[in-house]
């Protein structure tokens, strides 16, 4: 477990320069989440374009994507949809690699190495922020209060959110989307919002993950990157068992600033 925000930092250096040459890793997302887009996170390829269909973003429309990574989820809502897109992301390595990615395509894709936490944005700046998986890394409170100001009127927040009760004898009813950390910030800040359930079909996704870690063990050993097959075993058993005693939720948000 890290047990530190520099344990964390240093993990997702070593994360993502390991996966930029990993072969099972590349293989691990194609079957788990649909694509090969480099993802850490829950978010599936089938959940990514339902948020796509849900935001309807247009050629032009000004996104940022928080936690991005080595930014190829940020590339491909770009290609799809035609908004530029600025992905943030705290560890340079990977905003290198995204950088030397796209290239190519810089008049669509910026990507900045910076704390999303406390990272510097004009008012009003954008049409989206996109947060999949990513508020676990700072007070959803200040959070959204800060993306709020950095919408613009009309704008919307789509996160991808999961929710974990600890104990056993945690209440249920903070499972509800609007009891969680996240819908009570949304509503302390006066941002109308609806909710998409897909607690399920994470679970679904957590009984691939590990099947198909398992089956990658000895692809993960050969290259040298058992911490990768260690990672994605230790989620996926966690969330399973947090699923199967009922004690997680995960929904996608769509907030508006009015």
């Amino acid at each position: 477990m890290l047990k530190s925000s520099a344990d964390m930092y240093s993990w997702y250096v070593s994360f993502y320069r390991a996966a930029a040459h990993s072969r099972a890793h590349s293989a691990f997302c194609e079957r788990v989440y649909g694509r090969d887009l480099c993802q850490h996170g829950y978010t599936t390829m089938r959940q990514l374009d339902n948020l796509l269909q849900i935001a309807r973003l247009n050629t032009g429309d000004e996104v940022l994507d928080l936690g991005c990574g080595t930014g190829k989820i940020a590339e491909y809502v770009s290609d799809i949809t035609g908004a530029r897109v600025v992905g943030v992301d705290c560890v340079p390595d990977a905003i290198e690699q995204a950088r030397m990615r796209t290239a190519d395509r810089r008049e669509r894709l910026t990507f900045q190495a910076d704390d999303m936490n406390t990272a510097d944005f004009p008012p009003a700046a954008f049409d989206a922020v996109l947060a999949l998986d990513t508020l676990y890394y700072g007070d959803p409170d200040m959070l959204i209060s800060r993306l709020k100001t950095i919408l613009k009127p009309g704008g919307q927040l789509l996160v991808f959110y999961n929710f974990i009760l600890w104990n056993q004898n945690d209440d249920r009813r903070a499972l509800y989307p609007d009891r969680t950390p996240l819908g009570v910030a949304l509503e302390r800040h006066g941002l109308p919002y609806y909710t998409w359930d897909y607690t399920d079909h994470e679970y679904q996704r957590s009984l691939l993950s590990r099947r198909v870690a398992l089956e990658l063990e000895a692809a993960f050993e050969a290259e040298g990157n058992c911490f990768l097959f260690e990672n994605r075993m230790v989620e996926a058993n966690g969330n399973i068992s947090f699923y199967e005693s009922g004690r997680i939720c995960r929904y996608l948000y769509q907030a508006h600033v009015l």
